[in-house]
């Protein structure tokens, strides 16, 4: 009989709130690569008896990290296992406590990571999650530093009711991360940049103790230079090892129907390897959060040069992975409607989200079904958050020109951005807005009922007996009716 000794190394216990995200650092006994994964880490917490095993991730050198944030107060203890003699059996404990009321009302993560509950979002304590993001795709450049622009940006956000960001994590070929790094060495997808990787920390964290959500995805990873399968899976566990234990809102790439236009292997047998991309993803997903796919900007089912628009729902409804949907109608306002009421209408039910609308102050542009377009206006800016909701979304991003590449920070004033903040206080003022439902008959125009998708027509939804909300775009006039709603005595707002 052999006798085995197992040295184990105990790390003293820290004490953090819960849901506050926590790093414990390692070594490793030899020189690793990033996409290895060797290590894991399981948190248990013996008083309800919650597992959670989280993989580590290479933060340069001999150094992996694992980031954690306790779901649960009360004390976690936590154990390493890995084929790395120094990463192995390391072991400890964190006291996480209960956050205070105050610490809630100056960062609503503490209530959680964001969930999906039916048609809307919830955080993990059950309180309804309007979400209202910005658009950045260049969060990670010089351009948005920390403690300058990146600063000014989420101030300025935050104090108009924002709630979310949307961005990439990763660079790529048109535009570098701060001080022009780039997410890998050399060109290729092997040699992965730690310092690039660290910069996203910064950002993320920040914004994360500002009180906002991230949503993203790696890149536009589907696209001309697409990444292989087998990249596309280790890198997006890469992320989640690093960022999952933010508040996060995850997307498998932007612009999925670009596959379609480069006819590459993301596309091929109905997607196939999308749908993969998908499940490994979910595998690697320990905390639960929203996961969706950026769709292009068409609108609709009808088909184009993207090799068939729509929305996320239109390919990937029935998936386990996908538990909300995206929709963008950048070049295609018009369609805003329509293609919100296609996804509303699938069964499951599950919340839908304008993911990209078209920016405010950006001119010119084409669209395959309505030729060029004009200047989105801070009038449409405002009109497309308003029909967004009426129609049914659990969400809406706003876009600027300027800001959405980070090029010209004077349009954080642009109107459209105030306006849409109203909009969103508009409709938390009122009780269970989080369950209101798109109608199109409950209001006619000097006796006329529109009942269509048209952009111009007025929408209406409301929570049955308890408020009704309309909007009419501009060039409507006459004698508004609200019909077919709930027997009552209301108060009416114009």
């Amino acid at each position: 009989t052999q006798s085995v000794t197992i040295t184990l190394s105990a790390v003293v216990g820290e004490t953090i709130k819960q849901w506050q995200p926590h790093v414990l650092s390692f070594t490793s006994s030899q020189t690793r690569n990033w996409s290895e994964f060797p290590l894991q880490v399981t948190f248990t917490h013996p008083q309800s008896g919650t597992l959670l095993t989280l993989d580590g991730y290479w933060d340069g050198g001999n150094t992996w990290r694992v980031r954690f944030a306790p779901t649960l107060s009360g004390t976690w203890e936590w154990t390493s296992s890995s084929n790395d003699a120094g990463l192995n059996s390391k072991f400890g404990t964190i006291i996480a406590t209960t956050p205070l009321t105050n610490d809630i009302a100056g960062n609503p993560n503490y209530r959680g990571h964001v969930k999906t509950n039916n048609r809307y979002f919830t955080y993990a304590d059950g309180t309804p999650y309007f979400l209202l993001g910005d658009t950045n795709w260049n969060m990670v450049s010089s351009n948005t530093t920390p403690g300058d622009e990146l600063d000014r940006w989420i101030a300025d956000r935050k104090a108009k009711g924002f709630t979310a960001v949307m961005t990439r994590f990763m660079a790529n070929g048109e535009f570098a991360g701060e001080g022009g790094k780039m997410p890998f060495y050399g060109g290729g997808r092997t040699d992965l940049n730690d310092a690039y990787f660290r910069d996203v920390d910064e950002r993320v964290s920040y914004i994360w103790e500002q009180g906002f959500v991230v949503m993203g995805h790696p890149d536009w990873i589907m696209g001309g230079n697409a990444f292989t399968l087998d990249e596309g899976i280790d890198i997006s566990r890469y992320m989640f090892a690093r960022f999952s234990a933010y508040n996060i809102m995850w997307s498998l790439t932007g612009e999925f129907q670009y596959a379609a236009e480069n006819n590459n292997h993301w596309f091929w047998n109905n997607y196939a390897d999308t749908r993969t991309l998908g499940n490994a993803v979910e595998a690697h997903n320990p905390y639960g959060h929203p996961v969706s796919i950026h769709p292009g900007g068409c609108g609709g089912d009808s088909a184009s040069t993207l090799g068939g628009c729509g929305g996320s729902s239109s390919y990937f409804h029935n998936e386990a992975w996908l538990d909300n949907n995206w929709i963008q109608t950048h070049f295609t306002w018009e369609a805003i409607p329509g293609t919100i009421r296609e996804a509303y209408d699938r069964s499951p039910a599950k919340p839908v989200i304008q993911s990209e609308p078209c920016y405010e102050g950006m001119t010119g542009g084409w669209s395959p079904f309505y030729g060029s377009r004009a200047e989105c206006t801070s009038y449409l800016a405002r009109m497309q958050g308003w029909i967004s909701m009426l129609s049914g979304a659990a969400g809406h991003l706003y876009g600027a020109d300027g800001l959405y590449y980070a090029d010209n920070w004077n349009s954080l004033s642009f109107p459209g951005s105030s306006a849409v903040g109203y909009m969103k206080n508009f409709f938390t003022a009122r009780s269970q807005w989080w369950l209101m439902t798109p109608t199109l008959d409950c209001i006619s125009i000097d006796g006329v009922t529109l009942v269509n998708d048209n952009m111009s027509h007025p929408r209406c939804a409301g929570v049955a007996g308890s408020f009704y909300a309309a909007y009419l775009p501009d060039g409507i006039s006459g004698t508004v009716r609200f019909k077919n709603i709930v027997n009552g005595t209301y108060r009416a707002q114009w």
